[in-house]
């Protein structure tokens, strides 16, 4: 009896248990994520070119390279929407990232500027709804994680359309199945800000990052170091509340934009304070221009909340212009007379005396005092002398006269 019952425990050894095992390795978590990555641009679509920086070459190298390093955490699949140099319509690269499931997707480029000023980092969103709240979370976190590695933050932003829609076409597709999709522009290729730190080793070093900003955003744990595994996102609130959300992009430049001298005009490295509010969206770069706006400086990056101190020489300046920008590249212009140094000892030469502090004063002799010679007082004596008997006479006469009257 002993031994049929170890033949049937045997038997349910070999048959059960690698069935179950099979069923366990083939059915899918509960908490699975389901990342698709997208390499911008690609076969005819070449995307921006500059200094030797070809777009579509440099997104599917760092997306090979981020798709590598999120594979070594665990809960997660992912996916490229291609790994050559193809070309793919946006439609088909939304409608690849439906058929994997995808929890969210993420299109990989690079940036370049019309006047090759603008740098940093920057993520477009959804703009309504539960893929607005995804989408933002995912966007803040990575921007945070190039921050700390010394790439400026141009915001996580959203773009609508004339028809009401969002503005890029990846987002609005994605949109149409319901996953949210997110824009990654890693740095501007056209700028040397951004541009002096590229090479083949940065390029992968940004897929890097960007697995990594994803592994933190959504939990998920490292398979070889749990030590390395993230904690899974915390106080996530309803969506509900966001389902009729609408964020629309900033259409205005900031306000009530100042500059103002601190300490001497005069001084070769005089300190300027700037100021500026926005309350739609945050101010990120100033310019200035001290040859009445012939030229301008580089941008420069805005350093505080509505103001920033720089310094710059303003001994040759008879106006300092500055422009503020907010991160939708909205700018308003403000500007400061400067007073030269021989424009006040000029000033001076040709005023007329201060007049007096108080009201006494106005009215204080300032004369000096005259002293008569000793010739100039006997005269005056003899003269008072003379006037004395002169009247003394004159009152003797009178009396004489009145008397005689009484005795006719």
């Amino acid at each position: 009896m002993n031994k049929i019952r170890i033949s049937i425990a045997v038997l349910f050894l070999i048959f059960i248990s690698p069935t179950f095992s099979l069923y366990c390795l083939c059915s899918p978590t509960s908490n699975e994520l389901t990342v698709v990555i997208d390499p911008g641009h690609g076969g005819s679509n070449h995307g921006a070119n500059y200094n030797g920086w070809q777009e579509e070459d440099i997104t599917l190298t760092t997306a090979i390279a981020l798709k590598k390093k999120l594979e070594e955490y665990n809960n997660v699949d992912v996916y490229l929407t291609r790994d050559s140099n193809i070309s793919l319509s946006l439609e088909e690269r939304a409608a690849f990232s439906k058929q994997m499931n995808a929890d969210i997707l993420i299109s990989i480029h690079y940036n370049a500027s019309e006047n090759h000023d603008l740098y940093g980092t920057e993520v477009w969103i959804p703009s309504s709804g539960k893929n607005y709240y995804l989408a933002k979370g995912l966007g803040e976190t990575l921007l945070n994680k190039y921050a700390e590695n010394s790439y400026y933050d141009r915001c996580v932003k959203t773009k609508i359309g004339e028809n009401g829609k969002d503005y890029y076409g990846i987002i609005r597709n994605a949109a149409e199945y319901s996953i949210p999709a997110i824009i990654m522009e890693h740095c501007f290729i056209d700028n040397p800000t951004d541009e002096t730190t590229l090479n083949a080793d940065q390029i992968e070093l940004f897929g890097i990052w960007d697995a990594e900003a994803i592994a933190e955003y959504y939990g998920l744990p490292y398979k070889t170091e749990p030590e390395l595994s993230y904690k899974p996102y915390a106080n996530m609130p309803s969506y509900t509340e966001y389902d009729n959300i609408t964020v629309y992009d900033d259409q205005t430049a900031p306000t009530d934009a100042a500059v103002k001298i601190l300490g001497e005009q005069n001084s070769k490295t005089s300190e300027i304070e700037l100021t500026a509010y926005d309350n739609e969206s945050k101010i990120i770069y100033y310019s200035y221009s001290t040859n009445n706006g012939l030229d301008w400086s580089e941008l420069k990056k805005w350093d505080g909340d509505n103001s920033c101190i720089f310094s710059a020489d303003l001994s040759s300046c008879d106006v300092l212009y500055a422009r503020i920008y907010n991160c939708f590249d909205l700018f308003t212009e403000c500007s400061l007379p400067i007073v030269k140094k021989s424009e006040v000892s000029t000033s001076a030469l040709t005023t007329t005396p201060p007049l007096p502090e108080t009201e006494s004063d106005a009215y204080e002799d300032t004369t000096q005092p005259y002293t008569a010679t000793t010739s100039e007082i006997t005269e005056h004596k003899t003269a008072t002398h003379l006037l004395f008997i002169s009247l003394f006479f004159l009152i003797c006469s009178l009396t004489f006269l009145i008397l005689g009257n009484r005795q006719i």
